[in-house]
C-alpha cells in the first residue's frame, strides 16, 4: 500500500473517515492519523459538500461501483481535484473508496465537454431504479433549449415533456424489459421557443445480479443539421428522379461503346419504346443510316471533350417513322457514379419542318431592303436577313438565340414592351416607330411592323418583325421641330422686335419683346395703325419704306422713332419682307431693333469727332507756324549770315581792298556750307523719294545728313532689312518717326550720341531709337506734339509705340509693326519686277 500513488479511504454511513492509506501525505499533506476519525466535510470545499453527501447517499443505496468528483483542500491550503471510485459494502456498512488526483483528468474532461458542446452532444449516467441522473453534462441545456435557472435539477421527465407528439413511441421503447446492452433511437423534441430538434439517443445498459436493468450510461446528440441535410438530399434525389422520368426530354447514359446503360421513362413518350427494349442496345440501332456515320464520329469526339452539342439527327420511333432529335452530350466517364456519356435529347421535328420552310422563305427575304427579324414563340431570335445586319451592325451570330430586348435593351420602355406582348399574344399586329441603337452605339429610327405567325392549330408559333429605316425622315422632323422651337424662342425671347403688319399697315401680330422695349402689350397694339406711333419727322420715310416692301423690294435698315407707352420716343432700325402671299402670315414681317443707345452714342461720337478735328486742325496750323518760324530763324541766323559774309569777302576782293586768293577759297567754302544747310532744311521739310530706294537706304541717307551737321553722332544698325521692301505708307511713317526722334534729340536731349536699330524678325519690323541725353519725366505733360505725332504714325500703321525715359538716363523709343513674311516677300517681289 505504501507504493500506491492513489489514496485508499474507508467511510462509514455518517461520513466519518475510518481508514486512510499511507499515500495521504503526498496527496493531501495530512498524515493518516490527522484524518482518521474526522468527518470528510472538514477537508472538502463547502461548495462540494452537498454534491458529495448526495453521491454517498446514492452509493449506499446500490451495490455497484460509483464515480464522482469533488475538491479537497490540502494542508497547505491549495485545492486539488479528486476523482473517486466508491463501492458500498452492505455487510460491513462501510464505503470503500479510491481517490486519485483528478486535475489532469479534469482538464481532459473540459476539452471533451467542449468538443461535445461543439458537436451538440450531452453525456449522462442514469439510475434506472430511482429514475434520476447520476451525472448529466451541462450541454443538455443547449440541446433542449432549457436553462439551468429554470431547471436546476434536470430529470428524465423534463426530456419527455419536450417530446414531439409524433414521436411518443420512444417512451415505450425505454421501458421495454429485454436483455439488450446497446440501444440507439432517433426522435424529435420541441424546444420552448418552438424549434424542432432531431436527437440521436445512444444508451449502454447495465444489469444487476438479479438480471434487472438498473443503470444506463449514454449520450444525447443534436443531429438536426445532419437530418435536414439528409432530407434535402432525399428531396433533391426525388425531384431529380421525377424530372428525369417525367420530363419531355429523353435523358439517359451511354457506356464507352455507345450502348444504353440507363434510359429515362420519357423515351416511351418521345420514341414509343419501353426502357427495357432500349437498354443494352447501341445508339446507332435507332439512327438513320445516312446519319449513323456522323454519329460514330461524334461519339469519338464526345469521348475527348467535356460537352458536345449533337444534331439534329434522325431517330426511328416504334412506328418506323423518323424523328429529328437534337442532343447535348456530357462526358462523365471519369465520374465513378456515372461512368458514361450523359445525354439530353429533345424532339425538334416540327421545329425542323418549320425551319426548313423558313429557310426557303429566307431566300426571298434575305435580299429584301427592309430589315426582317424572326423569333420563336419564346421570343428568341431564330433568323435575321442581311438588311438587318447592315442596319444594326450586328452579325447574325451576335443575336441568334437572344430576345430582341437583350439585343436592343434600350429600345422599348416596360410599358411599350407589355403593350407589344399583349397585342401579338392576342393575334393582333403592332405598328410603331422605335429608336434603336446599332452595335457601335449609332442611333437610328425604324418603322416597325410585328406580325404573329400561327400554326395549323391556330396557336402562336413565332413572330415576324419588319423594320424600315426612317432615320432621315425622323432627322428632318426633328430638325423642323427644333427650327420651329428655335424660331419661337428667338421671336418670344429675343431682344429684337418682330411684328406683322397687314397691307394697310395695321398690327396683326406682336412679339413679347415689344412689351419689354416699348411698354405696349400685344393687345394694345393689335389692330392699330403703324402711323399712330411713328414720330412726325420720320413718318414720310417710314411709310415710303412700307410702299417699297409692297413692290417686293426689301426694307433694309430704316431708322425711325417709335412712341413709347410712357410718351417718349425710342429709336428703332427696321427691316421688312412682304409675306402677304403666305396664308400662314398674310402680311409684312417687320424685324426692328432698339438703337436708341447707338444713336445717342453716335451723336456723342460725332460731337467728339468735330472737337477732335478742331484740335487737330489747330495743332497742324500751330505746327506749320512753328516750323515756318524755325525755318525763318535758320535762314536768318545761319544761311543769311553766311551769305552776308560771302558778299563782304567778294566786295573786298573786287574793290581791291584785298587781293588775297584765300578770301575766294573761304567764300567758296561758306557757299558750300549754305548749300548743305539748305539741303538739310529741304530734307526735313519734304518727304524723300521713297518709292525709288529701300527703307535701309533712306534711313542711312537721313543719318548721314544729321551726322554732317556735327551736332549729333548717330549710329545706324540693321538686321534683315537690306533688301526689305514695304509699302510706301509704312516706309514714310517709319522715316518720319526717326526724323522726328532725331530732331527732338538735337533740340532737347543735349545728347552727344544716338543709336538707331531696325530689325525684321518673327514677322515683325522693330524700330529702336536710343540716346545718351538728359532724359525727362514721362509722367509730366509734354509741351510739344512731336511724341504724339510719332505715336499716332505708329498706331495708324497698326503698330505699337513705347517710350522709356528717366531724368539723367537718356531716352529710348520703341516701335513695332506687324509685317507677315508673305507681305514683305510680296513687296520685295514687286520691287524686283519693277
Amino acid at each position: 500500500m505504501k507504493h500506491i500513488v492513489d489514496v485508499v479511504c474507508v467511510f462509514d454511513r455518517n461520513g466519518i473517515i475510518r481508514y486512510v492509506s499511507d499515500a495521504s501525505p503526498t496527496f493531501w499533506g495530512y498524515e493518516p492519523s490527522e484524518m482518521v476519525g474526522r468527518p470528510f466535510t472538514d477537508f472538502i470545499l463547502q461548495e462540494d459538500v452537498y454534491h458529495t453527501l448526495k453521491a454517498i447517499a446514492d452509493n449506499t443505496a446500490v451495490a455497484f461501483t460509483h464515480h464522482h468528483e469533488n475538491r479537497y483542500r490540502r494542508k497547505d491550503g491549495s485545492i486539488v481535484y479528486v476523482s473517486w471510485s466508491a463501492r458500498w459494502s452492505k455487510e460491513d456498512e462501510l464505503l470503500y473508496c479510491v481517490a486519485r488526483d483528478g486535475s489532469g483528468q479534469r482538464a481532459l474532461e473540459r476539452r471533451l465537454l467542449k468538443a461535445q458542446e461543439i458537436a451538440g452532444v450531452a453525456n449522462f449516467e442514469f439510475d434506472v431504479i430511482n429514475r434520476r441522473f447520476q451525472y448529466l453534462s451541462e450541454n443538455i441545456y443547449a440541446i433542449t433549449g432549457l436553462t439551468k435557472q429554470e431547471v436546476p435539477d434536470f430529470t428524465i421527465d423534463h426530456l419527455w415533456n419536450l417530446l414531439h407528439p409524433e414521436d411518443q413511441w420512444v417512451r415505450a421503447e425505454f421501458i421495454q424489459t429485454d436483455t439488450s446492452v446497446n440501444r440507439q433511437h432517433q426522435y424529435r423534441i420541441i424546444r420552448p421557443d418552438g424549434t424542432v430538434v432531431h436527437l440521436h439517443h445512444h444508451r449502454e445498459m447495465y444489469y444487476n445480479v438479479a438480471g434487472r436493468h438498473c443503470y444506463t450510461i449514454g449520450t444525447l446528440q443534436d443531429v438536426t443539421q445532419q437530418k435536414l441535410s439528409e432530407q434535402a438530399a432525399q428531396q433533391s434525389e426525388n425531384k431529380f428522379r421525377k424530372l428525369v422520368q417525367n420530363c419531355t426530354d429523353m435523358v439517359g447514359i451511354l457506356d464507352g461503346e455507345g450502348r444504353y446503360q440507363y434510359v429515362g421513362q420519357s423515351v416511351e413518350t418521345l420514341l414509343g419504346f419501353t426502357t427495357d427494349y432500349v437498354m443494352g442496345k447501341s445508339v446507332t440501332d435507332f439512327i438513320h443510316p445516312e446519319d449513323a456515320v456522323n454519329v460514330e464520329a461524334l461519339l469519338q469526339q464526345a469521348f475527348n471533350q467535356k460537352q458536345l452539342e449533337v444534331g439534329p439527327i434522325r431517330f426511328r420511333n416504334s412506328e418506323g417513322n423518323w424523328r429529328w432529335i437534337a442532343s447535348t452530350v456530357t462526358n462523365l466517364l471519369d465520374d465513378p457514379d456515372i461512368n458514361g456519356l450523359v445525354y439530353n435529347s429533345r424532339d425538334i421535328t416540327e421545329q425542323k419542318v418549320i425551319d426548313d420552310r423558313i429557310r426557303e422563305l429566307s431566300m426571298i427575304a434575305e435580299e429584301s431592303t427592309q430589315s426582317i427579324l424572326i423569333t420563336d414563340k419564346e421570343n428568341r431570335i431564330t433568323w435575321v436577313n442581311k438588311a438587318f445586319c447592315t442596319l444594326s451592325e450586328y452579325d447574325a451570330e451576335d443575336v441568334l438565340g437572344k430576345t430582341p430586348n437583350e439585343v436592343f435593351a434600350s429600345t422599348f420602355s416596360a410599358a411599350d414592351d407589355r403593350h407589344i406582348q399583349q397585342t401579338v399574344n392576342t393575334g393582333g399586329h403592332v405598328q410603331m416607330e422605335a429608336l434603336c441603337h446599332s452595335k457601335s452605339g449609332r442611333p437610328y429610327w425604324v418603322s416597325l411592323n410585328i406580325q404573329p405567325v400561327l400554326n395549323e392549330a391556330n396557336e402562336l408559333s413565332r413572330y415576324v418583325a419588319f423594320a424600315k429605316d426612317v432615320t432621315e425622315r425622323k432627322k428632318a422632323e426633328q430638325e423642323l421641330a427644333f427650327s420651329e422651337q428655335k424660331f419661337k424662342a428667338m421671336v418670344q425671347e429675343g431682344s429684337d422686335l418682330i411684328v406683322i403688319l397687314d397691307m394697310q399697315g395695321c398690327f396683326t401680330y406682336v412679339s413679347d419683346s415689344v412689351s419689354k422695349c416699348l411698354g405696349f402689350t400685344a393687345n394694345e397694339l393689335l389692330g392699330k395703325h403703324l402711323g399712330e406711333y411713328i414720330h412726325p419727322n420720320d413718318m414720310q420715310e417710314t411709310m415710303a419704306g412700307m410702299e417699297r416692301v409692297k413692290t417686293n423690294e426689301a426694307l433694309t435698315g430704316v431708322q425711325h422713332r417709335f412712341r413709347h407707352r410712357e410718351g417718349h420716343y425710342v429709336w428703332l432700325e427696321s427691316k421688312g419682307i412682304d409675306h402677304s402671299a403666305n396664308p400662314l402670315i398674310g402680311g409684312i414681317i417687320v424685324n426692328a431693333r432698339d438703337i436708341t443707345d447707338r444713336v445717342e452714342l453716335q451723336k456723342r461720337l460725332d460731337a467728339e469727332l468735330r472737337n477732335k478735328q478742331k484740335e487737330i486742325t489747330s495743332a497742324v496750323i500751330k505746327a506749320q507756324e512753328t516750323e515756318r518760324s524755325k525755318l525763318g530763324l535758320e535762314l536768318h541766323d545761319n544761311v543769311n549770315q553766311v551769305l552776308t559774309t560771302v558778299k563782304l569777302y567778294n566786295e573786298m576782293y573786287l574793290s581791291g581792298y584785298r587781293e588775297d586768293r584765300a578770301l575766294l577759297e573761304r567764300s567758296t567754302q561758306y557757299l558750300q556750307d549754305c548749300i548743305n544747310e539748305i539741303r538739310s532744311i529741304s530734307k526735313r521739310l519734304s518727304a524723300p523719294t521713297l518709292g525709288k530706294i529701300t527703307l535701309h537706304d533712306s534711313i542711312a541717307d537721313l543719318v548721314e545728313s544729321v551726322n554732317l551737321t556735327n551736332k549729333l553722332m548717330v549710329c545706324f544698325k540693321q538686321q534683315g532689312i537690306e533688301k526689305l521692301h514695304i509699302s510706301e505708307d509704312l516706309h514714310l511713317s517709319i522715316y518720319r518717326i526717326i526724323q522726328e526722334g532725331l530732331n527732338n534729340i538735337i533740340k532737347y536731349a543735349g545728347a552727344s550720341r544716338a543709336e538707331i536699330i531696325l530689325q525684321y524678325q518673327n514677322d515683325t519690323l522693330q524700330l529702336t531709337i536710343r540716346d545718351d541725353g538728359k532724359g525727362f519725366n514721362s509722367k509730366e505733360k509734354w509741351v510739344g506734339i512731336g511724341i504724339t505725332n510719332m505715336r499716332t504714325r505708329a498706331e495708324n500703321m497698326n503698330g505699337q509705340f513705347m517710350l522709356e525715359t528717366r531724368p539723367g538716363k537718356g531716352c529710348t523709343i520703341r516701335a513695332s509693326f506687324p509685317l507677315p513674311a508673305e507681305t514683305a516677300f510680296m513687296f520685295h517681289s514687286l520691287a524686283a519686277s519693277n
